[in-house]
């Protein structure tokens, strides 16, 4: 059993901490709360995103860019001028086509004579004697077949002599002079030597030779109804020489008496054709490349 004494004790005790506490508590100051911050509340900053410029190049030398010019000017005008040509190439061509000679027809003027006979080269006749056949050759000689027969052999002919160019068939030259004598009209001709083709051991002007040698001018008379053609004294609808034009010999007599400055008639060869009264009957052009 606790004493009752003993609880007094300790009653006073606790009462006297008690009092020190309370005492303690009052002469110690009073805390006073903290001012309130006059600071704004703190906002974190938001930047603006930074701007990168792009990237600069580095301009590149002036010869570069003049290198580049010259090959694209180069490159264009090359691919314009294979347009061109080969547009050229897709037309029909337009162009006037050029004359086309037409060469005239040209006879030998050598024939062969024989008993006051004349025969062409080439032409075939019986002999003398009846029973063999002789040929006119190129060299004016006469070649007869050998075949025996029963009265005379056959015989070798000598070549006939030259005959003059007015008891030929056909011949060429230069009309030198037109006139009429006793209502009869006459020209005045230089006769020539034509070759055509030309021989291979010798050199011609567009395929053919004119040899003068020895200039003789003859009077030939003219038929009333000569027929005469010329060949490029005018011009046909597509461009080319009106070729083998007839004309009349009135025509032809103004073009000879007054020839006209595109038509110089003393520098143009024609070919004479003759009758068996050694008249002319056909007067024709030979047309010169």
């Amino acid at each position: 059993m606790v004493d009752s004494s003993d609880n007094d004790e300790l009653q006073k005790q606790y009462q006297a901490l008690l009092d020190q506490y309370a005492q303690a508590l009052n002469q110690s100051p009073p805390i006073s709360p903290p001012p309130p911050s006059t600071l704004p509340a703190f906002e974190p900053t938001i930047l603006p995103p930074e701007i990168v410029p792009p990237p600069v190049s580095t301009p590149s030398s002036p010869l570069f860019f003049k290198i580049l010019f010259y090959f694209s000017l180069l490159t264009f005008l090359a691919v314009a001028v294979a347009i061109v040509y080969s547009f050229s190439k897709s037309q029909p061509s337009t162009a006037i086509p050029s004359p086309t000679p037409v060469p005239t027809e040209t006879q030998s003027v050598t024939v062969c004579e024989l008993n006051e006979k004349t025969y062409q080269v080439g032409e075939s006749f019986p002999a003398a004697d009846g029973c063999n056949t002789c040929v006119c050759q190129p060299d004016q000689l006469i070649i007869c077949t050998e075949i025996a027969c029963e009265a005379t052999p056959s015989t070798k002919l000598t070549p006939t002599k030259t005959i003059s160019p007015v008891s030929t068939l056909k011949q060429i030259g230069y009309i030198k002079k037109l006139f009429t004598k006793n209502i009869q009209t006459y020209l005045t001709v230089d006769y020539v030597q034509w070759i055509s083709p030309c021989p291979s051991t010798e050199v011609c002007l567009n395929g053919y030779k004119v040899i003068n040698d020895n200039a003789q001018f003859q009077d030939i008379p003219v038929s009333s109804n000569v027929k005469i053609d010329v060949s490029t004294k005018s011009y046909a609808l597509d461009g080319n020489f009106n070729f083998n034009e007839a004309i009349s010999l009135q025509e032809f007599t103004n073009l000879v008496t007054n020839p006209p400055g595109n038509y110089p008639t003393k520098d143009i060869l024609f070919w004479f054709t003759f009758d068996k009264n050694k008249n002319v009957v056909s007067i024709s052009e030979q047309y010169r490349p």
